[in-house]
């Protein structure tokens, strides 16, 4: 499986921020202002975010959010390549195991 291009996964975590928001705002009718950190987004929006990218790269991301430590969109992307690779190396792993070995 490829690796993950990061500028790539910034972007659409921005593009998927921004889209949570325009559909969790109150007042989507008015230009909302781009989010620039994980905190200008809330708690709720931030569930639905990884959320949606759980599904887009088919990695589990809400249970480890406890590990998240990092407040850009910058560290998101990077905790998010980091189980994704895990994921990969996980999938490798079992299928280079030699069945009752």
């Amino acid at each position: 499986m490829p690796s993950i291009d990061r500028d790539e996964l910034i972007a659409q975590i921005k593009i998927q921020a921004m889209t949570v928001l325009m559909f969790t705002h109150s007042e989507p009718q008015y230009d909302l202002p781009e989010p620039e950190q994980m905190e200008d987004i809330g708690s709720f929006a931030v569930v639905q975010l990884t959320l949606m990218l759980e599904d887009l790269y088919s990695v589990e991301l809400l249970e480890q959010m406890v590990d998240f430590k990092g407040g850009s969109f910058e560290d998101f992307a990077d905790f998010i390549i980091e189980r994704v690779e895990k994921g990969q190396d996980r999938v490798e792993n079992e299928q280079g195991a030699v069945p009752g070995a």
